[in-house]
């Protein structure tokens, strides 16, 4: 599984709640997501041009506002589909960076769907036992040990609830 599914499912799951233009989804991610999942603007232009192929978008022109007129794209029904689909196969990988755990967590929001989270949760389980069993060693507790324990607990937390 390739960090482009992950960035791919972000997109479209900012589509499901909302229709948007490309300059609105690049935007709604900040300077929060986008960095994590390194998802800068050319490539989120080209992304949606291959959507429009796919048939998971379709986009109409909206005129009336200062600016030029500008497209807006919605996620068609084999686009809805799509986001489950990306984050139902983004939830079975173990080993999931956090970037893309970033995506499948807004791909269920989105959906609304239940995701099969089992393998990402006893992956991070037994990361989160070597980290115990590591700071409990010869190891003095670290500010990076403290922080990797915290945000594994974290994420096991947040798959729990949606899992």
């Amino acid at each position: 599984m390739s960090i482009t599914k992950a960035k791919e499912l972000a997109v479209l799951s900012v589509l499901s709640a909302h229709d948007m233009h490309g300059y609105g989804i690049s935007t709604s991610f900040g300077d929060t997501i986008a960095p994590l999942l390194g998802l800068k603007r050319p490539a989120l232009y080209a992304m949606l041009e291959r959507f429009r192929k796919l048939g998971w978008i379709e986009g109409r022109s909206e005129s009336g506002s200062p600016y030029p007129d500008r497209e807006v794209f919605s996620l068609t029904e084999t686009g809805r589909q799509a986001v489950v689909d990306l984050g139902a196969e983004l939830a079975k990988q173990p080993n999931l960076p956090i970037s893309p755990l970033l995506a499948v967590l807004m791909g269920h929001d989105a959906s609304g769907e239940s995701l099969d989270t089992s393998i990402l949760r006893r992956e991070r389980e037994q990361a989160l036992l070597s980290l115990q069993t590591l700071a409990g060693a010869d190891h003095e507790q670290s500010r990076m040990l403290t922080l990797a324990q915290r945000l594994l607990e974290t994420e096991l937390e947040t798959l729990r609830e949606i899992g």
